[in-house]
């Protein structure tokens, strides 16, 4: 069997777990076209890119960093050519960037989805009504890193690279799903005794009639043991969205530490009556903290000094596209 089989099938078989699970997640950082400058009509599904310089994301206008006489400042196109799958069609199909430095427009198939201004904040696009199901789709992303006195930074010692730097994935869920960001876990009393969880969960409903909701929310330690779980049922109107505010607790906690980061995770299952239709998974740390001005900093009533330092985000030879490790 050659590595190549291999690789097909465990993405294959990771594409098939997310689908059971009613989300799929897909890698699009390979297969990118690059070229600098500002290109008239390189939105469109049939622009030539041929000529465009081959990359993977992350990827920096700068790259090979140590090679250019001088930071590249100005425009930038990236164009990717992909499939998508005619099982999609009736599910939610969102493209996902984790940053863009610093301008860019967004197209799909020749149409614009989105503008989006600032270099360190990740966005995303609901692009199912731009999809061809079943054939080939073209994503292409103008921007530039040209200094606006509106997008911060507006000034500073260190160079800010043009370019998709950050990895970037098609979502597919569900018309009945967790909204982007849609999970928020609060810890209020915290203690090494007992720790109550509050967790609310946005749902969206994309769907044309209002569907009701049972909302799973269940709390595992770090070997997947099930810790304690909370349920809850709310009809979510079609178009629109709604907040579920559930309390648990967890008895005995680990508290996350620098010495000791331990985390928990919180396993969200969305069910359209008895369907289940999305999923997704939340980490987190039980832990609180004090500061005065006689003991300082105190996490988990225990003192903890605290050392600050200073980092770039940028590496020789990747500019700012530096890899997640």
């Amino acid at each position: 069997m050659n590595l190549a089989f291999v690789l097909v099938l465990v993405i294959g078989f990771a594409e098939l777990c997310n689908a059971a699970s009613g989300r799929m997640v897909i890698n699009m950082n390979p297969d990118w076209k690059f070229t600098k400058g500002d290109s008239t009509g390189a939105q469109a599904t049939t622009y030539n890119d041929a000529a465009w310089k081959s990359v993977g994301l992350p990827h920096s206008a700068s790259i090979p960093y140590w090679m250019e006489r001088d930071i590249y400042t100005g425009w930038a196109w990236y164009r990717k050519h992909f499939d998508a799958g005619s099982q999609w069609s009736g599910q939610r199909v969102f493209v996902e960037f984790e940053a863009v430095f610093q301008h860019c427009w967004v197209y799909v198939n020749g149409s614009l989805v989105g503008e989006h201004k600032g270099g360190y904040t990740g966005f995303s696009y609901d692009i199912t009504q731009k999809i061809n199901f079943g054939g080939e789709n073209v994503i292409a992303v103008r921007l530039n890193n040209l200094w606006d006195a509106r997008i911060a930074p507006r000034a500073g010692d260190h160079n800010f690279h043009a370019g998709i730097y950050r990895d970037v994935r098609l979502v597919i869920t569900n018309p009945l799903h967790v909204a982007r960001y849609g999970t928020f876990i609060m810890t209020p009393d915290a203690s090494d005794s007992k720790t109550r969880i509050n967790i609310k969960t946005e749902i969206r409903n994309d769907a044309a009639v209002d569907k009701s909701c049972v909302l799973k929310s269940i709390i595992l330690d770090s070997l997947n043991n099930v810790i304690t779980s909370v349920s809850g049922t709310y009809t979510v109107p079609a178009g629109g969205t709604y907040i579920f505010s559930q309390d648990t607790a967890i008895s005995n906690p680990k508290l996350w530490s620098p010495d000791n980061p331990y985390l928990y995770s919180l396993r969200t299952e969305v069910y359209d009556d008895a369907a289940l239709v999305d999923t997704s998974m939340t980490e987190f740390g039980v832990r609180w903290f004090t500061v005065s001005n006689t003991n300082g900093f105190s996490l988990n009533g225990k003192h903890l000094y605290l050392r600050g330092f200073d980092v770039h985000q940028d590496r020789a030879g990747w500019a700012d596209a530096v890899p997640n490790s």
